[in-house]
């Protein structure tokens, strides 16, 4: 979800001086919503500031998450389907399933559905 929000995405990492990049290293993009964290200050720093800017900042990208409806931690809002959904209490409200998916699920548990279970 944050993701989808990159001013926001941006202003947190910059706040904690950490970058976003995709997972093929610097100057990739990503379209599967996996990222690669780090630092941006690396010389000059220590050790224990290095750490702490990289915990208070994926801490803040959590937390954003979270707020934002990833996660499966607001209540009612819908869920987008897929692999990082590991336990059911995380399926909070309607699934939102990825453009092209042909399980029959998908076909037939709609957000309707859904709400009257």
């Amino acid at each position: 979800m944050l993701a989808k929000n990159k001013d926001q995405f941006n202003k947190i990492a910059d706040q904690y001086n950490v970058q976003i990049r995709g997972i093929h290293g610097e100057h990739t993009e990503t379209d599967d919503g996996i990222f690669d964290i780090s630092n941006r200050r690396r010389l000059g720093r220590g050790e224990t500031d290095l750490v702490q800017d990289m915990y208070d900042g994926v801490k803040a990208m959590i937390a954003a998450e979270k707020a934002l409806g990833g996660g499966g931690t607001a209540p009612g809002a819908e869920v987008q389907c897929g692999p990082h959904l590991v336990k059911p209490e995380q399926i909070t409200g309607p699934p939102v399933w990825p453009a092209g998916t042909k399980s029959l699920v998908s076909k037939y548990v709609t957000p309707e559905l859904f709400k009257k279970f």
